[in-house]
């Protein structure tokens, strides 16, 4: 599957009925973003996205000398090695933005997002109990990760496949669900939520604190963006 089908299925995910598939949409975008760092190394050097465990004199010696080895058997089987992509490890992930660094260069908060970004999948898929506050990552995700596979999607080789993501009807979505975000991020019945001053501590709630809720929560949880 092309990182780009991968990447139409996380958008899709995020803009339609939010946050009913956040966690699968925050899945996909970590899977978008380490192949596509990945192709961008690799279309500078293969060697780059392996990990450094790797034995690489063989993969040297195949790339700079197949064409004077004279033992068929040894052609074949370095032929095998190269089909064979479980023989390879790729980069770890700190590995992958350690080394996309040194070769593109990243600033700080970029690479404090990436990790970020990849603790949340980690939780998604490693752990059946976990808390993940939509509001705050769903803003991350649409304000620091979304414009570096933006970044990304135009400095790969076949950039082509991806002009028709960011359309101007995504583009809409997307805005709409931000501002939505914002809109309850800076709502303050939902402060005290998060900082566990209602509910969990006995704060009690008005009639206008009870609208307030179903006013910015339910169209959230149940309508499209």
């Amino acid at each position: 599957m092309h990182t780009s089908q991968i990447l139409k299925e996380a958008l899709a995910k995020l803009t339609r009925k939010f946050p009913e598939n956040f966690e699968l949409s925050i899945v996909l975008f970590s899977i978008s973003v380490e192949r596509l760092m990945k192709q961008h190394l690799y279309e500078i050097d293969a060697m780059l996205v392996l990990d450094k465990n790797n034995n690489t004199k063989h993969l040297v010696k195949f790339r700079k000398l197949y064409n004077k080895i004279q033992n068929e058997n040894f052609k074949e089987q370095l032929e095998l090695l190269t089909k064979n992509r479980e023989n390879f490890r790729t980069l770890g992930f700190d590995e992958l933005i350690k080394r996309y660094d040194a070769f593109f260069g990243l600033n700080e908060e970029r690479k404090i997002a990436l990790k970020r970004l990849t603790n949340l999948r980690n939780n998604i898929v490693h752990y059946f109990q976990y808390y993940i506050d939509e509001v705050e990552e769903g803003l991350f995700i649409l304000n620091e990760i979304i414009p570096f596979l933006r970044e990304l999607t135009t400095e790969v080789s076949d950039s082509e496949k991806y002009d028709d993501l960011f359309n101007r009807d995504i583009i809409k979505k997307l805005q709409r669900l931000a501002n939505k975000l914002t809109k309850i991020k800076n709502n303050k019945l939902h402060q005290k939520i998060i900082k566990g001053e209602c509910l969990v501590c006995g704060l009690e709630l008005t009639e206008e604190d009870i609208k307030s809720l179903e006013s910015f929560y339910n169209p959230l949880k149940h309508s499209g963006t």
